[in-house]
C-alpha cells in the first residue's frame, strides 16, 4: 500500500458487522458483547506481540475504546499509536446529525470518551482541516498531533480532459443530506445560480 507494508492484527467481537446495534438490544446482549470484546482483546494481545517489528500501530475508525488497550500494547513495543478518529463522534451526532441533546448522558460520554482517546494516541487522523480545528477548540487537541487524511473517491469518477457538447452544465451532488457534507454551501450555490437557465443540479442522496 504506497509503498508500506501492512500488518493486519484484527479480531472481530460481532457476529453480525453489520447490524451491530441489533447484536446489543438487551442487557443480556450487552453483556454478551462486552464480555466478547474483553476476551477479543487477550486474543489479539497474544496476536500483536508475536508480530514482526513494525513502526507504528493504528487503531482504526471507530477505535474510541481500543485505543487505550492498543496504546498499552504499543508501549511495551516502544510504538507509536495512531488514532484514525475520521470525524468527531460527538459532532456528528449532536451537531451535525443532532441524533441526541447535547446536556443528554450520551452526549456527555461520547465527548468523555472522544477526548480521552484522542489526548491517548500519539497522532490522530481526521478527513478536514475543520474537525481539526474542532478538536483543537472543543476537547482541547493539540492540533500539531493532528493530520488531516483525505478519503479519496472511487474510480469510478475518472477527470474529462474535455466536455461532452452540450449548451447545459449539469452539476450533480451525491452525498448524505448533512452539513459535514457540504450540503449547505450546495444549496447556497443553486441560489445563486438560481437565474442562470444553463446551469442545473441535480442532488443524490
Amino acid at each position: 500500500l504506497a509503498g508500506v507494508e501492512v500488518l493486519e492484527c484484527n479480531v472481530s467481537v460481532w457476529r453480525t458487522p453489520k447490524d451491530k446495534l441489533g447484536e446489543l438490544r438487551g442487557w443480556r446482549s450487552k453483556v454478551r458483547v462486552g464480555l466478547r470484546y474483553v476476551w477479543g482483546w487477550v486474543r489479539l494481545s497474544w496476536r500483536y506481540l508475536r508480530l514482526p517489528e513494525h513502526d507504528i500501530v493504528v487503531v482504526g475508525y471507530i477505535g474510541y475504546l481500543d485505543v487505550f488497550p492498543a496504546k498499552l500494547l504499543a508501549l511495551l513495543r516502544g510504538r507509536r499509536v495512531v488514532l484514525d478518529l475520521f470525524q468527531s463522534l460527538y459532532e456528528m451526532i449532536v451537531v451535525d446529525k443532532a441524533l441526541v441533546q447535547a446536556t443528554s448522558l450520551v452526549a456527555r460520554l461520547a465527548a468523555w470518551a472522544e477526548r480521552l482517546a484522542c489526548h491517548t494516541a500519539d497522532s490522530v487522523w481526521l478527513n478536514t482541516r475543520a474537525e481539526i480545528e474542532y478538536l483543537a477548540a472543543h476537547h482541547g487537541v493539540d492540533a500539531a498531533k493532528c493530520r488531516r487524511l483525505l478519503m479519496g473517491a472511487d474510480s469510478v469518477y475518472q477527470p474529462r480532459n474535455t466536455l461532452p457538447p452540450s449548451p447545459v452544465m449539469h452539476v450533480v451532488y451525491a452525498g448524505q443530506y448533512i452539513p459535514v457534507h457540504g450540503l449547505l454551501t450546495v444549496v447556497e450555490a443553486m441560489r445563486l445560480l438560481r437565474d442562470e437557465a444553463e446551469i442545473t443540479f441535480e442532488l443524490i442522496g
